[in-house]
């Protein structure tokens, strides 16, 4: 049992590692600050360390939450071009491309706090994640005709990997996986013979 545990731990902090290293390994140390219109435009591509400006937040949001305490929120939002453009008739599904998540929010109040700032530092993360079929799901019953899985994904807050996370990373699961085939390969005792 204890192997297999090992042996798993490991591959999923390898894996675990691997994703942030492929995400700081296009990203600069310093981010770059864009217009949420730019960066829709931009794509996926190019410098996923970014501040975002001028947007606006859509009124309907989701979370997941582990023991009545949400551990990540999900919010679209779009560009404030858009916004005032539609001289304030308020966010149109079709303009949503973009996804703010944030793992640091912890109630309705601090998205407001946290989010609904003129700049918001973030990492561009669709080259290793994307939204859940349950968080689809959710938004869809608020935003019907939005390609959720063309929109950008912004996590609020998150930086490039440095040395030491990726090294705690790749370091625990190469640890991880030589104690597993160091449990699985040790030759087992004989059981005592009984009388």
């Amino acid at each position: 049992m204890w192997k297999l545990i090992f042996l798993v731990g490991g591959g999923v902090l390898c894996y675990l590692g691997y994703q942030e290293w492929s995400l700081a390994a296009t990203a600069n140390a310093t981010p770059e600050e864009i217009t949420l219109k730019k960066l829709i435009e931009r794509g996926p591509d190019g410098n996923p360390n970014v501040i975002i400006t001028d947007f606006v937040l859509g009124n309907n949001f989701v979370t997941s939450s582990r023991r009545g305490r949400w551990t990540k929120v999900w919010v679209p939002v779009v560009p404030r071009e858009d916004i005032e453009e539609l001289k304030g008739e308020g966010v149109k599904v079709e303009s949503i491309r973009a996804i703010l998540c944030s793992t640091k929010v912890r109630t309705a109040e601090e998205i407001q706090t946290r989010l609904n700032q003129p700049k918001v530092p973030g990492m561009v993360i669709n080259k290793i994640a994307s939204l859940g079929s349950k968080e689809k799901e959710l938004l869809k019953t608020s935003y019907t005709n939005v390609d959720f899985d063309r929109c950008l994904i912004i996590e609020e807050g998150r930086e490039p990997a440095d040395v030491m996370k990726l090294s705690l990373y790749f370091g625990g699961g190469a640890a991880c996986i030589l104690v597993g085939a160091f449990l699985l390969l040790r030759p087992r005792q004989a059981a005592p013979a009984q009388a």
